[in-house]
């Protein structure tokens, strides 16, 4: 019994150290998957605020909020419950610091103008993927830097389209939450 003990804690450290960094660090991202009616929600006029309707990760998106250490990500993406033939896009997102003040990024670095935050380009997409004026299907923030002591909160607003049958809904908005955790 203790052989298989000392076996399974070789094989686990083992694991963890053969590991790139990027595929340890995989394992500690926030992927929340994205859940509301939409035929609820595209019987709505434009602009109306959809966050009371939309679930993260089985959380409603008015309480939700993706906790960051450094360096880890939440990636936002297509929402479940659209058809195949569905089109959906994150139209704007636009993030606010706890003073409600419009945290800005760098369009060559994609680094907020506070230095906390990275917008990261999905894999296979090209640089200027976040320039498309139509939108895009989903988005990445990155933790890159932390407060020694306190945690720093970020709350984003998020417009999105739904096409359904050449019709474009929307544009909606969802108001969700970001906070990265301090270092100690």
């Amino acid at each position: 019994m203790k052989n298989i003990r000392l076996l399974l804690l070789l094989v686990t450290a083992l694991t963890f150290t053969a590991c790139p960094d990027d595929d340890i660090l995989a394992l500690f991202n926030d992927l929340p998957s994205v859940n509301f009616d939409v035929a609820t929600v595209i019987a709505l006029p434009s602009g109306a605020d959809i966050t009371n309707l939309v679930t993260f990760g089985g959380v409603n998106a008015a309480d939700y909020r993706s906790d960051l250490s450094l360096n880890e990500t939440v990636t936002v993406s297509r929402p479940d419950g659209l058809l195949p033939t569905d089109g959906f896009l994150y139209v704007t997102a636009v993030i606010f610091d706890d003073q409600d003040v419009e945290v800005e990024f760098d369009e060559v670095t994609n680094i907020s103008s506070d230095g906390n935050l990275e917008l990261v380009v999905p894999d296979g997409e090209p640089a200027d993927y976040y320039d498309n004026p139509d939108g895009v299907p989903s988005f990445i923030l990155r933790a890159i830097d932390a407060d020694q002591a306190v945690d720093i909160d970020y709350k984003y607003l998020v417009e999105v389209t739904i096409e359904r049958n050449d019709i474009i809904f929307g544009p909606y908005t969802i108001d969700p939450k970001i906070r990265i955790k301090s270092v100690n």
